[in-house]
């Protein structure tokens, strides 16, 4: 098993260059050139193979080591067959990943709400302050959020939230219940490795530089760092607009849930109000990816009629919008909003005065719609 994983990893490094994202916000359109996508059209002998070859995964769902040996022969098939195998394993991860978080929030709980207790409220909203006012500066920049917000945004998490490794060392059981998970999560390593030859490369944008062949073991931290968040000391408002969140995003797929709760939980860090998810607002922000992804183009300008405006578009699904951000090349909601993040326009959106939010996905395009309600 090892020696296979092995073999698929040096593969993977070697076939997946560093993926480049893209973002803007409502002030700047940039454009991509086409990228070859996993999409691509496929003869009838191509389709029938990756058919055969997504069967033989699934019944090899009990042997890990025959599971390694399919998605080795589907790298050297197509990245379809690739893509629909990496579906398969998220759908197996899925259920199994979010116990985890869960477990871990558990962990944490107590730990959190007696180390909020003694934390220097003074400092806390001192630093709280620093960020937020970053947003008013009209000519914020990147240089500004990384000298400035980093290190308050760092100090804040010290002082006010549990150190994640503090939880996983005193709990022997959600080391295991962490290992169990890494077979599965190597597979899909590997596979998210091998589709990142596949991302967009070529745009410009004032954003990071995406997360290209994120390591299962980066997307645990984030799990993990979640789960601490998730531990923080909140007002009864503020956990029932998570509340209701939970329950909408059952309509959600995993990575947008995640974008909207660790943008949530960014504000709520920072002492502000979360946002409600708006499903009307998801719709239209999945219908503006999928023409990105599907026309090739990146732009908040769509060339596609009755949808040139982001207004248009959240407009065409019975919704109002009053901001939009997009990016392109990010695997998960919790790296994508930290692109969006370190980049002025869409920062300023992130923490500014909405109410509602909606955040769709096609593949690694991105697109997240705020509402004042």
């Amino acid at each position: 098993m090892r020696t296979l994983l092995a073999c698929l990893m040096a593969m993977a490094c070697l076939m997946a260059p560093s993926a480049c994202a893209y973002a803007d916000n409502n002030d700047v359109a940039q454009e991509q050139q086409p990228a070859e996508q996993p999409t691509q059209q496929l003869t009838p002998s191509q389709k029938r193979a990756v058919r055969q070859l997504v069967v033989k995964f699934r019944r090899a769902r009990r042997d890990q080591t025959a599971q390694a040996a399919v998605l080795a022969e589907a790298m050297q098939s197509s990245p379809q067959a690739v893509d629909d195998i990496r579906g398969m394993i998220e759908a197996q991860l899925t259920p199994a990943v979010s116990k985890y978080r869960q477990d871990f929030f558990k962990s944490a709980s107590g730990t959190a709400a007696q180390k909020f207790a003694k934390a220097d409220k003074a400092e806390i909203e001192k630093l709280q302050t620093q960020v937020n006012q970053l947003r008013l500066d009209p000519n914020l920049s990147k240089d500004q959020i990384k000298q400035l917000g980093d290190p308050a945004m760092e100090r804040l998490a010290e002082i006010a939230l549990v150190d994640r490794t503090e939880v996983l060392a005193s709990n022997r059981r959600l080391v295991e219940e962490r290992q169990r998970l890494l077979p599965a999560g190597k597979l899909w390593e590997v596979a998210n490795g091998y589709l990142a030859k596949f991302t967009p490369k070529t745009g410009a944008d004032d954003a990071s530089e995406g997360d290209a062949g994120t390591t299962f073991d980066e997307y645990l931290i984030q799990e993990e760092e979640i789960a601490v968040r998730l531990a923080l000391p909140m007002s009864d408002q503020t956990r029932a607009i998570l509340k209701a969140n939970e329950t909408l995003a059952r309509k959600l797929d995993p990575e947008e849930s995640k974008c909207v709760l660790s943008l949530n939980l960014t504000r709520i860090l920072l002492g502000l109000e979360p946002l409600l998810i708006d499903l009307q607002l998801t719709e239209a922000a999945r219908d503006h990816s999928h023409d990105m992804r599907e026309h090739n183009f990146f732009s908040h300008e769509s060339p596609i009629p009755g949808k040139k405006s982001f207004t248009d578009r959240a407009a065409r699904f019975g919704a109002k919008a009053s901001g939009e951000n997009i990016a392109a090349g990010y695997g998960t909601g919790p790296s994508v909003n930290l692109g969006w993040f370190h980049s002025p326009g869409h920062h300023k959106n992130m923490l500014s005065d909405h109410k509602t939010v909606g955040v769709g996905r096609d593949g690694k395009h991105w697109t997240q719609l705020f509402g004042r309600g």
